[in-house]
């Protein structure tokens, strides 16, 4: 529900309630722009974090430039002095973001000939027979290219005497109406 009011003085301009104490007011085209200037002011400011942290400049000389050279809107010491620890971590050797999943090739080729010597049997069952968690033996047969089905009876996939049978059944409960 958007309701419109006044300023709490009851003058000025309208302001929209989104709910729950939120207000908008009417010009947030600016406050939205404000606010991708703030982000690309941040941006700017921790790529000069970077450059002058590798200069060796230390996080609190870092900030009191920062502060000098832009006061209040300067980024908060705390955040300084994280991402030069980020900074001296990463040119130590550490990985920030290890990328994909780690898979096992041996659980993954034994899925895969269980697999091959018997395509009917579930990933459920292969999970509990080799002991490794289901999710990752169907990520394993998607890797492989295998196509995941229902465990039901297809028609396509009954022998000539389950269809004839079927076809027998039909007849019966059509003789029915």
């Amino acid at each position: 529900m958007v309701a419109l009011s006044r300023s709490k003085f009851g003058t000025g301009p309208a302001s929209k309630s989104l709910g729950s104490g939120v207000r908008r007011h009417k010009n947030s085209k600016t406050s939205e722009l404000k606010l991708a200037s703030r982000r690309a002011n941040r941006a700017v400011q921790l790529d000069r974090v970077k450059w002058l942290r590798a200069k060796k400049w230390s996080a609190s000389r870092i900030h009191s430039t920062l502060v000098t050279e832009l006061g209040t809107n300067a980024i908060l010491y705390r955040t300084v002095a994280w991402h030069c620890s980020r900074i001296a971590r990463i040119s130590r050797g550490w990985n920030p973001k290890p990328r994909g999943r780690k898979t096992d090739e041996s659980a993954a080729a034994s899925v895969i000939e269980l697999h091959t010597t018997e395509p009917e049997i579930s990933a459920k069952k292969i999970s509990r027979r080799l002991k490794i968690p289901r999710t990752s033996v169907r990520r394993y047969l998607k890797r492989a290219g295998a196509k995941f089905m229902r465990a039901q009876i297809v028609p396509h996939l009954l022998t000539a005497a389950q269809k004839q049978a079927r076809v027998k059944l039909c007849r019966v409960l059509l003789s029915h109406l």
